[in-house]
This record gives structure tokens, C-alpha cells and sequence, in this order.
């Protein structure tokens, strides 16, 4: 298993509810989610081969207001044009009291379709403003 991966298991808490994978891709992290009790909800703007996905923009999810109670973007902040925008969907969606879980590269190639890199302090500033909280 990855650093990143023994990363997101120490991290991700358990629990019941709905729990969105943002640019989940293939659904890598299905397994994860649903052995840490989670109803796994899979979005991506190309979702992989397995069909298990809701095709659609993090800039305009398709959800109500406060449908999930865990969101997980591993790798896909720095994919979105305006992570303003989608970290602003990301709010709306999240249930108050809700978890928000990030994992964004730092030093990685560009590799063809992202627009952004966070520097931990730029990270923590672009969630403070968005989110309107501390961290």
C-alpha cells in the first residue's frame, strides 16, 4: 500500500452516511470508503470504464445542499479551473459538521490537464477564505 493510501485510511474517519469521492476516476477508493462504513458516491468529470461514476462538473454538482457527511478529492483540486468555484460547491454539498478531506501534489509534473500546485500555506489560506473558518 502507498504512503498516500495509509495516509487517506489514517485519515478518512468511519462512519454511516453518504461519502463523495470528487474526481474519483475509476473509483479507486470504493473499497476504503465502504470498509469504513460510508455509502460510496463516485463523481467525475470522465468517469472511468466501470460505470460506477455520476458524470459531472465539481464546479456545478448535481446535489442538494448538505447531502454528504464525508467528501474525499484526492488528486483532482488542482484539476479544477476554478477550485474557488468547486471548493464553493464543496461547502454547499457538505453537511455542517461534515469532513472534507484533501490530498493535492506538490512537487509532481504537469501532466497535461492541471491548472494549480499548493504550497501548505497557500492551501491553508485558499480554504480559510473559501470556507469562511479557521482550520
Amino acid at each position: 500500500m502507498s504512503a498516500k493510501f495509509i495516509w487517506l485510511s489514517d485519515t478518512i474517519p468511519e462512519g454511516k452516511g453518504l461519502a463523495l469521492d470528487l474526481g474519483g476516476g475509476m473509483g479507486e477508493l470504493r473499497s476504503l470508503l465502504e470498509r469504513k462504513g460510508w455509502r460510496y458516491v463516485n463523481l467525475d468529470l470522465c468517469p472511468g470504464r466501470n460505470g460506477l461514476a455520476v458524470c459531472a462538473d465539481a464546479h456545478s454538482l448535481p446535489f442538494r445542499d448538505g447531502a454528504f457527511a464525508l467528501i474525499v478529492a484526492k488528486d483532482s483540486l488542482e484539476h479544477f479551473e476554478n477550485p474557488w468555484r468547486a471548493m464553493e460547491e464543496i461547502r454547499r454539498v457538505l453537511t455542517d459538521g461534515g469532513t472534507l478531506v484533501i490530498w493535492v501534489p506538490f512537487m509532481w509534473p504537469f501532466h497535461g490537464d492541471d491548472f494549480y500546485r499548493y504550497t501548505p500555506l497557500a492551501f491553508e489560506r485558499f480554504l480559510k477564505r473559501i470556507c469562511h473558518s479557521s482550520l
